[in-house]
């Protein structure tokens, strides 16, 4: 099994679909939940790879803070 930091949007979308299925769909959330929850600011997703499966994710937000 290999990790990394990921950019592409396969692995991306492959851990999108895992955070959806572990996380939200659960409790009853659809697939906008995330999208609804999510925190303004840039995202990384480390991934877990086993071929060409994503059987692990993390995610990290830096969110974007607002001064006035």
């Amino acid at each position: 099994m290999n990790y990394k930091l990921t950019s592409k949007a396969e692995e991306i979308s492959k851990s999108e679909e895992l955070l959806y299925e572990v996380l939200f769909k659960p409790i009853g959330l659809d697939q906008s939940a995330r999208q609804l929850l999510k925190i303004p600011g840039d995202e990384y997703h480390f991934v877990a790879m086993e071929e060409d499966e994503v059987p692990g994710v993390m995610l990290e937000e830096n969110s974007i803070e607002q001064t006035n």
